[in-house]
């Protein structure tokens, strides 16, 4: 977690495939998408991150 953290402020986080393998790609997708420094970058509501989680 501090891992994450620490990308945030710096910047995009890393892929977390780089950490989990099998991650599916829509999954590490979404994970970086609401992993952005910038609010207008992330999902606009909880339900758009488990959608695109799912693929």
């Amino acid at each position: 977690m501090p891992a994450l953290l620490g990308a945030m402020l710096r910047g995009r986080p890393t892929d977390p495939r780089d950490r989990q393998e099998t991650l599916p790609d829509a999954a590490a997708s979404a994970i970086v998408k609401a992993l952005s420094p910038e609010p207008d970058d992330r999902f606009a509501t909880a339900r758009d991150f488990g959608a695109a989680l799912l693929g």
